[in-house]
Parts: C-alpha cells; structure tokens; sequence
C-alpha cells in the first residue's frame, strides 16, 4: 500500500519521503509487472527513503517536516509519542483497515477470518496518542466476497479499497477541501492484538469443524499456516475444506487421517471430515505423501496453553525477543 500510494504522488508531482522499519523494507510487493521489495520498488520509482529504527527520534526524518508536510501513517512499525505528532500541528493521519472504533489494533483480516465477518472497512483518521483513536477524516465500507477465505484474498480486495479511499483523500488535499471530522464512539469499541503465527496458529482438535477450518484459514497464505504434530514432528496446514457428509466420529477419532485421496487427507473431527491439500515441515518442504493412513495430528495442551497466554510484540525490526 506505501508503494501504491507514493506512485500515486509522484505521478502527481508531489514530493515524496518514505520512511520505513527494517522489517516492511525487505517485504515483497508487486510493484506492476514484477514482484520486488518494498525499496527496490521505491527506488524505481525515484522515491527517496529512510530505513529507521525509531521514527520518534529520527533526527533525519524530523528534518524532512516542515509546516506543508503531510504525514500519511500505512501500517507503520512504530507508536508515534505526543512530541513527534506535535512536528505535525495536526497534519499527520493513518489508515487503518477496518471500521473503526471496530477492530483496532492489528492482525485484522485473520480476526475477521476468525469471527467470520465479511463485512470490511477503512478509515482515515488524525493520529493521536492513543491506537487507532483519533478523529476520522474520511472512510469507506465493503463486504468481502465469498471467495476470500485467506487473509492473501481479503488484502487483494483491501489494497483496491483503501488505494481507492487515500486517491479520494489526497484529491481533496489538492482541492483544499474542508474536512468534516467525525469522533470515534468509544462505546463501539473493540482492540485485537497482534498475532504471531509459529505460537498462536496451533489447532486445538477439540473444536469443531467449522471452527478449524476458520482457523486454518486465518493462518494460510501468506503466513506459515496452522501447526500441529504428529508423533513428535511439527508441521504446518494449509488449504483445507470441510466435509460436512463424513462422520460422524467418536472423540477418539479426531485428529486420525481416515482417507488419502487426489494429493489431500482426509481428517476426522467433530462434525465431519476436514479435507487438508497441504503439509509442510518447519523447513518448508511437504510432508504431505510421507503422512499414513491411521497417522494423528495432536496438538500436546502444553503448546494450546502457551498460545493462549503468549502475547506476541513486534520491534521495528521483526518479533520481539527474535
């Protein structure tokens, strides 16, 4: 989305300064005919840049404001302190893609996976000192279609929405509009946190179909996918349906794979069978034709309580304690 929308202000004529973290700098992007990083995309489109630790007290990047700079916060990898969006006198904004005061915080479309919600949203808002809190400027609804089952699926369609909504913004930038901000209703409110896949995308068996099905989506593309193990071997799912017609089981079937079939397995859990057309090890590599017929995905309760506790933080430069 920063590469989308600072080829938009170039082609605009405005003077672009990108200021990115460590971690977005080297993250793939499709820059229009080829897939590049993040600053290889903005350096083929004459896009100057900083990779920074802390943009709070980057004295490279306080020198680029001045009293015309536009702050345009995507995603950013930082908190912003009261005294850098004072540098601002109220001119720095973030997109956040859901419909706030809903869904704050981050992990997004994998909690909307999670909670089944197709209705989507964004939202331009003043930044303030608190996540996701600040007066709205300017916003847009939509409902995800039924073929998004995969966090990869609803940022395709998110990408054209908000890329939409920030050219709609910055027209009316140009156009001096008057911005009529709205408050936030607090009493709507909800806060998510961040996710990290490795230690929350554990399957706890025990759900039902549809709920394991729901999770392994959330985890799919373009994360590592939902783990389990068999035996004492981690591995990773993705790509699965459901089965509502197999079953039904006893509980002490869930988890045994009771068919192999056309490159997928077939697994028996409460409510039907969960159809998997992909199992990775922690290297990478597929596992999937090396797993028998009577073999069991489990999931050890030491690891679900882990995931439940477990509060992931990220630093500019990736997952904490990394």
């Amino acid at each position: 989305l920063l590469f989308n929308l600072a080829a938009l202000l170039v082609e605009k004529d405005h003077i672009v300064f990108a200021v990115t973290s460590k971690r977005h700098a080297i993250e793939a992007i499709d820059d229009g005919s080829q897939q590049v990083t993040l600053t290889e995309g903005l350096k083929n489109l004459g896009v100057k840049f900083q990779i920074s630790a802390n943009a709070n007290s980057d004295e490279k990047v306080h020198s680029l404001i001045t009293e015309q700079t536009l702050g345009i916060s995507l995603s950013a990898a930082w908190i912003f302190r009261p005294s850098f969006i004072e540098r601002f006198n109220g001119r720095i904004v973030n997109l956040h893609g859901q419909r706030l005061p809903l869904n704050r915080g981050a992990g997004g479309f994998s909690w909307l996976i999670l909670m089944r919600q197709r209705q989507g949203g964004r939202v331009i808002h003043l930044v303030n000192s608190g996540v996701d809190t600040g007066d709205i400027v300017g916003s847009r609804e939509n409902t995800y279609p039924d073929w998004c089952r995969r966090p990869i699926d609803y940022d395709k369609v998110a990408i054209k929405e908000n890329t939409s909504l920030l050219t709609e913004f910055v027209e009316q930038i140009e156009a001096e509009a008057d911005f009529q901000l709205a408050k936030q209703d607090e009493s709507l409110s909800t806060y998510w946190p961040r996710l990290h896949t490795e230690t929350h995308g554990l399957i706890d068996w025990s759900w039902s179909l549809d709920n394991i099905e729901n999770f392994i989506c959330a985890f799919d593309e373009p994360y590592q996918g939902s783990s389990t193990f068999v035996g004492e071997r981690k591995v990773f799912l993705k790509n699965c349906r459901s089965d509502r017609g197999a079953g039904p089981f006893h509980p002490f079937q869930v988890g045994i794979i009771y068919k192999k079939n056309d490159g997928a397995l077939f697994v028996a859990v409460d409510g039907g069978g969960l159809v998997v057309h992909e199992v990775k090890d922690e290297s990478g590599e597929s596992v999937l034709d090396d797993l028998r017929l009577g073999d069991r995905f489990y999931t050890p309760q030491a690891e679900l309580d882990r995931a439940m506790i477990y509060r992931a933080e990220y630093t500019p430069s990736g997952i904490k304690g990394t």
